[in-house]
């Protein structure tokens, strides 16, 4: 049985829906390692924790979940992110999932199809760490 806790960084300009992605995160045995209220300070936070994944906001003022996007996965191909989004944007969506997006969700779908949107990302990232983990021992 694994005992890996993935890391995440959420990222939102609105505190009461930071509350409940962590508290769905919890459910879900995650380790929240930090929050963000702006694109800015998501760039800044996800150098200084690198985190399994990133639950960040479309739409926030100064930097948007998008501009944030772009810098991290300039920076760090290999990050983790969803976006997650208050309004149908299609075309926002589209940019954002060939900019390196793991997948855009609604704030306001059923809390089950949040979760089992976070569960599928978080499914490959610990088969990963797993994989990882298994050829370090064979080394």
């Amino acid at each position: 049985m694994s005992t890996y806790s993935p890391t995440i960084l959420i990222v939102d300009d609105e505190s009461h829906v930071r509350s409940l992605l962590r508290k769905t995160l919890t459910y879900l045995e995650c380790e929240v390692v930090g929050e963000a209220n702006s694109g800015h300070e998501a760039v800044l936070k996800y150098h200084e924790l690198r985190p399994d994944l990133v639950l960040l906001d479309h739409n926030m003022p100064y930097k948007t979940g998008e501009e944030a996007l772009t810098e991290i996965v300039n920076a760090d191909p290999r990050a983790n992110i969803i976006i997650l989004s208050s309004v149908t944007d299609p075309a926002g969506e589209q940019r954002c999932l060939r900019i390196g997006a793991k997948a855009f969700m609604r704030k306001d779908q059923p809390l089950e199809k949040i979760m089992d949107t976070i569960k599928d990302a978080l499914a490959k990232i610990r088969e990963k760490a797993e994989a990882d983990a298994a050829d370090d021992r064979q080394e």
